[in-house]
Parts: C-alpha cells; structure tokens; sequence
C-alpha cells in the first residue's frame, strides 16, 4: 500500500511514523543562543500527531539513538461568531513544551503558554531538570 494512503487510513505507529526520518524539524529555532553549544543535537525525529486534537509530539534522537529533544504543542480552540451567522474555528489557548538535552545529560527545557490569543501574551518559564519531561 503506498505510503499516502497508509497515512490517511491508519494512525501513525512508532514503527510507521510518517515523518521519522525529517531533517527539517526546526529543533534549535527557540533554543536561547548561548546555550546552543550546550545541547546534544538530534540526527533523527519522529512526529506523532495526537489523533481527533489539535497537539503534536516530537521526539529527536541522537547519533546513538538515544532522546536528546523532546516537543509537545497543544492548541485548544473554540466556535467564534462575529455576526451570529457565521461560524469560524479560533485558538483561544496554546501551550507548547521543548526540551533539549545538555551535555551534562540534564535538560533544558522551555515551557510556553499562551492564554489570551486575542492579546497575543505569551508566558514563557526556562528551566534545567535532571530528567527529560514526559
């Protein structure tokens, strides 16, 4: 079965995810500048979207397949009316996590929420754990 109508048919496993080998996976975008020589980069990435919502997870691998990045990213929307006659789908909160693995095998991690998109104020919270984030 060709891989386009696998993915429309079935839920994306570990084993037959669709983007597992993706290189283009902006992983380093939000990673604060002075610590990108601190990080393990990944060399490979599965995405596995969350089904009937609006979230996604991504998991970047090392050279020696071991995790070194981890993203989560949620949106919850809600029906919106501007006249009561038409309706159109709008976010109204949005989180997102990344993680990165340190050097030191301790991980960075950057929790973002947004939860006044009407504003656009987003809260952002950097920390180190000791553990990668479930």
């Amino acid at each position: 079965m060709p891989i386009a109508t696998r993915l429309r048919t079935q839920r994306p496993t570990r084993a037959d995810c669709p983007v597992r080998w993706r290189h283009d996976i902006p992983w380093s975008q939000d990673l604060p500048d002075h610590m990108a020589h601190a990080v393990v980069a990944p060399v490979r990435f599965d995405v596995l979207p969350a089904p009937d919502t609006t979230a996604d997870r991504i998991q970047g691998y090392d050279a020696q397949h071991a995790p070194c990045y981890r993203a989560y990213r949620y949106v919850r929307t809600e029906l919106r009316s501007d006249d009561d006659e038409s309706y159109y789908v709008a976010p109204v909160y949005a989180e997102t996590l990344e993680a990165w693995r340190l050097t030191d095998q301790r991980w960075l991690v950057l929790h973002t929420r947004v939860d006044d998109y009407d504003a656009g104020r987003a809260h952002h919270h950097l920390s180190v754990q000791a553990g990668m984030p479930r």
